[in-house]
């Protein structure tokens, strides 16, 4: 079974609300890529293991979700970040 970050493009941290084209910008540079067609909700299923994304559909989950919660973008780039970081190690090397 696949499991997705949900992650939410609207949530509004500081007064300001996350773009969608910003996650996409990110999504992209970070390479990941689209795996279905656009469907105008507010989130994406992000596959971090794959590499890949899915535009949200109401009443459509595409596996499961981790944590059975979305993330803000901003937390999406967090934990990305950290999981890029290990990627690769083995599981008890923590050096740089």
């Amino acid at each position: 079974m696949t499991v997705y970050f949900l992650v939410h493009y609207e949530h509004k941290t500081n007064n300001e609300s996350m773009d969608k084209n910003k996650l996409i910008d990110y999504l992209r540079l970070e390479n990941f890529k689209c795996k279905a067609g656009f469907w105008g909700c507010p989130w994406y299923f992000v596959d971090i293991e794959t590499m890949e994304y899915k535009p949200g559909r109401p009443g459509v989950g595409y596996g499961k979700v981790i944590g059975e919660h979305a993330i803000t973008v901003e937390e999406f780039k967090t934990i990305y970040e950290i999981y890029k970081k290990y990627k690769n190690k083995k599981y008890f090397d923590m050096g740089n």
